[in-house]
């Protein structure tokens, strides 16, 4: 009820709020053109920046010596390309403008570039680049290298690239992404570049290993490892037939041998948001122990590069001179709430703390689906005694620092709507005539009403961490005149969330 009081105070704060939900529109150029998005050609382009289908062959992308290049979106059908060359010194841009959510610090896309810069006298080289600038553009605030073609080379395609850009400075605040391609000098080779599936994402990269690999990850073994850190498809014996990896979430799973080491680890430096306060994963073990060692499995926060634990966290040790023969998964979060906000090492480590090292019979461990522990949005809908119209109905979920949208239906002959939202919670049975018609289903006290001359309804969430879990009770009205009337619709009990 405390945090609900929180809740009330500070959305009657930020009422009147403009701050809009925290996603990338239409990152995946699937609209086939540059909605949502500022494109500028550099002059003289040696193709110009346009969105194309996957399979074109762009009319200038020649690079010479190498095979010719189409375009292969790595997200739908379409992606966006130009020349990475022209008439320089100029730059291309792609630049949005977006409220960053505080589940989403890191920015990740898909790209593939050629050059061809030994033929014409190039002594610059050419860069890709993101820059993080204020709305509406200005003097970049963080600025994100990612490639340098050196002059005088010729490379016939980097290959699909992911790369990934940490913007958890900037989490819950408005900001312009911009992507930029630098061409310092004139006519100094051709070149090609395509763009694709733009998108904030988890924290953690590769969580569910579903790359088939340990990308984003890394591993440190001591001497005598019985079976070192890997990912394995699911269903595969890769303990022998008494072990076969599950995979909760996708097709693969993280796994290694836990005896014979003294430490096996398993780590990658994160970013948190101001709002990630827990790590949860899922986890099993098997293991079968003849010589008494002593081992155990602990999650520890270390600084960013690694070094002296900051937090350590004991999940499960190893029984000396026993067994435990694998059941199911098991769901595990670990309290990371002094670490948000700021970038650390996430370790999953078996550490050897007592014997050995030996090795023993039988011994496997695997892990899966780690992931940043945010509080999912949902909206349930509630009509009381069933008697008003059910028009109310919930468009984009309440995140914080973005927008709960909502959609109210009119019947024949009203004018708008609105939306009230109560902190007294959910209500039903007493009825109201007069010119509010229906069933009230929610107790003061009540926020201020949210009045359209029309349908749509956005609400603005404050970018407060505190207010992640609060539950509300909403209920919409319609209105016509001649008299004015309100009739009450169905509530909308939801939970603001992080994501």
């Amino acid at each position: 009820m405390h945090r609900i009081r929180i809740a009330a105070c500070l959305l009657v704060a930020m009422a009147t709020s403009q701050m809009t939900q925290a996603q990338i529109v239409n990152g995946s150029f699937e609209t086939g053109d540059f909605t949502g998005w500022i494109a500028t050609d550099m002059p003289g382009p040696y193709s110009a920046i346009s969105v194309l289908s996957s399979g074109t062959l762009p009319v200038f992308n020649m690079v010479f010596g190498c095979p010719l290049l189409s375009t292969a979106s790595t997200d739908g059908a379409f992606s966006v390309h130009h020349g990475f060359a022209g008439a320089g010194p100029g730059v291309y841009t792609l630049a949005q403008d977006v409220v960053l959510g505080p589940c989403s610090t890191r920015l990740e896309f898909d790209w593939v570039a050629a050059w061809e810069m030994t033929c014409c006298g190039a002594t610059l080289p050419r860069t890709f680049r993101v820059d993080i600038e204020p709305v509406g553009g200005g003097a970049f605030l963080q600025r994100s290298v990612l490639l340098t073609a050196a002059p005088q080379t010729d490379v016939c395609s980097t290959g699909a690239t992911t790369s990934s850009v940490d913007v958890s400075a900037f989490a819950g605040l408005p900001m312009r992404i911009s992507f930029e391609w630098d061409v310092p000098e004139l006519g100094t080779g051709p070149g090609f570049f395509e763009l694709d599936n733009v998108r904030f994402t988890d924290p953690i990269a590769n969580g569910s290993f579903e790359t088939g690999d340990l990308t984003g990850w890394g591993t440190t073994a001591g001497p005598f490892v019985q079976q070192p850190w890997a990912v394995f498809p699911a269903g595969s014996g890769w303990g022998g037939s008494w072990f076969c990896s599950a995979p909760v979430h996708g097709n693969f799973s993280a796994g290694h041998g836990i005896m014979g080491a003294t430490l096996e680890a398993l780590f990658q430096d994160v970013c948190l948001g101001p709002c990630d306060t827990t790590i949860t994963f899922e986890w099993r073990v098997a293991y079968l122990e003849v010589f008494g060692d002593d081992y155990e499995f602990r999650v520890e926060i270390e600084p960013s590069g690694g070094g002296v634990a900051l937090q350590s966290d004991l999940i499960t040790s190893v029984v000396p001179l026993g067994a435990d023969t694998a059941g199911t998964m098991v769901t595990q979060s670990v309290d990371v709430s002094a670490f948000a906000g700021s970038c650390v090492r996430l370790s999953f480590e078996w550490a050897l703390t007592a014997g050995g090292p030996f090795p023993i019979n039988l011994g496997q461990f695997e892990l899966d689906n780690v992931r940043v522990g945010c509080v999912p949005s949902t909206a349930v809908v509630r009509n009381g005694s069933g008697l008003n119209p059910t028009g109310f109905s919930e468009l984009g979920g309440a995140e914080i620092g973005g927008s709960w949208d909502t959609r109210v239906v009119l019947p024949a002959g009203a004018l708008g709507s609105t939306v009230q939202i109560s902190t007294g919670g959910p209500f039903s049975g007493f009825f109201l005539s007069g010119l509010l018609n229906g069933e009230l289903l929610m107790l003061p006290p009540f926020l201020p009403t949210d009045v359209v001359l029309g349908t749509d309804h956005a609400i603005p969430i404050p970018p407060d961490c505190t207010l992640a879990g609060a539950t509300l009770a909403a209920q919409a009205t319609t209105f016509s005149l001649g008299p004015l009337n309100f009739v009450l619709q169905n509530a909308l009990d939801f939970t603001i969330g992080t994501q």
